[in-house]
């Protein structure tokens, strides 16, 4: 199966496990699918001062970051199950790479954004705690994604934005271009 195929058929089983949402994205409004090129090497991530890139551990992180994602889409543009339901979704995707999990911690220890990828690769995820929000964090951890995808040789990465997210702002500083507008009813 080429990849366009098995994105499609990854995004339709996603859509059919979770309602209404694909990839966390309410679908009753119109969003846009974005792209980023990686085939020339990707600026490497500089993170706030105070802020250290963790590896992904599912016994440390994994419920903070299910609480992270659901206090970033209380705001709209989504919805994140209880982590009894969303976990083992997540974990059980056919996608699933604990290695595309990208996550930072303060000095405390706390989660202060994630950026959960697939392995195809797309963001499925993009969430930075309110403390740490317009310092540069979810910028970071965007380009830790794409520095980690280009040396997988993938030629670019994709996600998918609702069209009145402030962070299409970022994306669009980061070069992500968009490839297509949908629309839902």
């Amino acid at each position: 199966m080429d990849g366009a195929s098995r994105e499609r058929a990854s995004a339709e089983r996603r859509q059919r496990s979770t309602g209404s949402h694909e990839d966390g994205i309410a679908m009753d409004k119109p969003y846009l699918h974005l792209r980023k090129d990686l085939l020339a090497p990707q600026q490497a991530p500089r993170f706030p001062a105070g802020i250290q890139p963790v590896s992904f551990s599912v016994a440390e992180h994994a419920s903070a970051a299910r609480d992270l994602l659901a206090l970033a889409y209380r705001s709209g543009g989504g919805h994140v199950e209880v982590f009894e339901q969303w976990w083992p979704t997540v974990a059980s995707d056919p996608e699933y790479d604990p290695a595309t999990i990208f996550t930072a911690v303060d000095a405390a220890g706390r989660l202060a954004g994630i950026a959960l990828c697939w392995s195809v690769p797309f963001v499925k995820d993009l969430a930075v705690a309110p403390t740490w929000q317009g310092q540069g964090l979810g910028k970071a951890m965007l380009r830790q994604a794409f520095v980690f995808f280009h040396q997988r040789n993938a030629p670019s990465i994709d996600l998918k934005v609702h069209v009145d997210n402030p962070a299409v702002r970022l994306y669009h500083r980061l070069g992500m271009h968009a490839v297509q507008l949908e629309e839902r009813s």
